[in-house]
């Protein structure tokens, strides 16, 4: 008897999502989204690129106009109440009273999610407020409050996790808590986290796949190694007659641009770039600088947009 291979259904998935706002603008232009079950996925793009209206789209806070949403498989058109109980969101500033202490302000979300005290303690401990006592949440910092915010979202145990911009703001301190405690939510109690942001070198340390939005349309999806292949590196070369370096790299079937002083070479083996160091000095050039260019997320993402 053959068995068939399990295949993993995403968390979250859009098919041709689409959604224009009455004045004509097009926020969201046919997005396929696929967040893969267990990752932590990076959504990225200027600010207007469409991120929070796609994750609006995603709640129901605003009614899709044209596309498909389903999370774990089901239709979150058909199922959206049930759906709903296994996400948790924070979309912009978090929704917290600030004349109460993080536990009363637990207590109250608990009422209406009916969740029990036990609960309440346990994400106190999880984002690390479980000693802030009386003190109110007009006193917290941006960085407490966003973590009271995700404190909220756990309450009814989700398996998703939807957040946007949650470390807008941020102080570096901050940044790194709410790093941190993604990650610990993600590893050792297995959600799915679905994060929107621009801050691109803080995502890159936190994620384990990317989507890239720009102008409402999604321009790469996949891992963040695969982003990273799918954009070419290359050398920088220095010289002292950049022109003539260009002219002879040319003949060898290397086509490089120049940038102001210095030439930009594709992606060559140790062996090449020896070999062409070689020729140009046996042709008279003086070589200044050659260095590898190991693009990061940020300029790999200025290419995207571009």
């Amino acid at each position: 008897m053959m068995h068939q291979k399990n295949i993993s259904i995403p968390s979250i998935e859009t098919k041709n999502l689409h959604y224009r706002f009455s004045s004509g603008q097009v926020a969201v232009d046919q997005i396929a989204l696929s967040v893969p079950e267990g990752s932590i996925y990076g959504f990225l793009g200027p600010n207007g690129a469409g991120k929070t209206t796609t994750l609006r789209l995603l709640l129901g806070l605003l009614r899709k106009q044209q596309g498909e949403i389903r999370f774990f498989g089901t239709s979150f058109h058909d199922h959206r109440l049930a759906v709903l109980s296994r996400v948790g969101t924070m979309i912009e500033t978090p929704s917290v009273y600030g004349h109460l202490s993080a536990r009363n302000n637990l207590r109250i979300w608990a009422k209406i999610q009916g969740s029990t005290e036990g609960r309440i303690n346990e994400v106190l401990e999880l984002v690390g407020l479980m000693n802030s006592g009386k003190k109110k949440a007009d006193a917290f910092s941006l960085g407490m409050k966003q973590r009271l915010g995700i404190a909220v979202a756990l309450l009814h145990q989700p398996r998703i996790l939807i957040l946007d911009e949650p470390t807008n703001g941020l102080d570096p301190k901050g940044i790194i808590e709410i790093r941190d405690l993604l990650k610990r939510l993600n590893q050792e109690h297995r959600i799915t986290i679905l994060i929107s942001s621009h801050i691109l070198a803080e995502v890159e340390k936190l994620v384990t796949h990317i989507g890239v939005i720009n102008h409402g349309k999604l321009l790469f999806q996949g891992t963040l190694a695969e982003l990273v292949s799918k954009q070419s590196s290359g050398v920088l070369l220095e010289t002292d007659q950049n022109e003539a370096a260009m002219s002879i790299l040319k003949k060898q079937g290397i086509i490089c641009d120049s940038q102001k002083a210095f030439l930009l070479l594709p992606s060559l083996k140790k062996e090449e770039i020896a070999a062409l160091i070689s020729l140009l000095t046996h042709a008279g050039i003086s070589i200044y600088r050659v260095e590898p260019i190991d693009k990061n997320l940020e300029s790999i993402f200025m290419d995207l947009i571009k």
